[in-house]
């Protein structure tokens, strides 16, 4: 078991966000989870478990956390894929100035409607635009991620071991029913297969039903789920 501050999002929300990872051979122990929340000082706190764990979900939830999303992860079998080609290198970009970066984290900021922070009710909505923004603006300026760019829509990934994982995709409200999502997958897809990626990986929302729908539709299948839940320590039952 680990509990961790996770710094950009204690920024953020302005109070100290932890993490808790519970390994899943622990034994899960409330009076112990109880007394190391509150040794820690933490204000909120996130956990993903696996979606299948019904126990877990119901003793986290005993102690005063809330089921926030279920998420599903998609995973995209490349080296099934044949007849790929390669990539339009003019969307491909390595480094963005610092305006267009921040043109497109403005444009976008409210695209994500369904993530786990805005289906959070007790976070303040006008924080959970704020995170959302400078998630999209510290993804468009890491260095070591590859950025595919269309106007003002973007889809940014980031190498893992062998596979290539989407950090973030979103088409601005103007280019939407263009295509340009498909686009910019399928170009993820293309430079993942000539970088010699295994698999693609994306993570999205159940309660996102575009976004579950758009992955199934080019070919994605779901390998993983996992639930969410937060946790405000006010509400820690002990």
């Amino acid at each position: 078991m680990k509990l961790y501050r996770s710094e950009f999002d204690s920024e953020i929300f302005g109070v100290d966000w932890f993490k808790l990872k519970l390994d899943v051979f622990d034994q899960f122990n409330k009076i112990n989870l109880c007394r190391k929340i509150i040794e820690s000082n933490a204000g909120y706190v996130e956990t993903k478990i696996r979606a299948s764990n019904i126990y877990l979900e119901k003793s986290l939830k005993e102690i005063g956390f809330r089921k926030i999303s279920v998420q599903p992860t998609f995973q995209f079998q490349l080296t099934n894929s044949k007849n790929h080609k390669i990539i339009d290198k003019k969307y491909l970009k390595e480094i963005l100035d610092i305006e267009t970066i921040e043109r497109i984290s403005n444009k976008n900021c409210n695209l994500f409607r369904a993530s786990r922070f805005n289906l959070d009710e007790k976070l303040d909505l006008r924080l959970v635009k704020k995170h959302m923004k400078k998630w999209i603006y510290n993804s468009l300026q890491n260095k070591t991620y590859y950025k595919y760019i269309i106007n003002d829509s973007f889809c940014t990934l980031k190498k893992h071991n062998n596979d290539m994982i989407i950090d973030l995709i979103g088409v601005c409200v103007e280019q939407q029913h263009q295509g340009i999502g498909t686009r910019l997958l399928k170009m993820s897809i293309e430079n993942s297969i000539n970088i010699g990626a295994i698999n693609l990986i994306a993570t999205t929302e159940f309660e996102n039903t575009k976004s579950v729908l758009f992955y199934l539709k080019h070919g994605f299948h779901i390998c993983n789920t996992n639930t969410v839940l937060h946790l405000d320590v006010a509400d820690l039952c002990t």
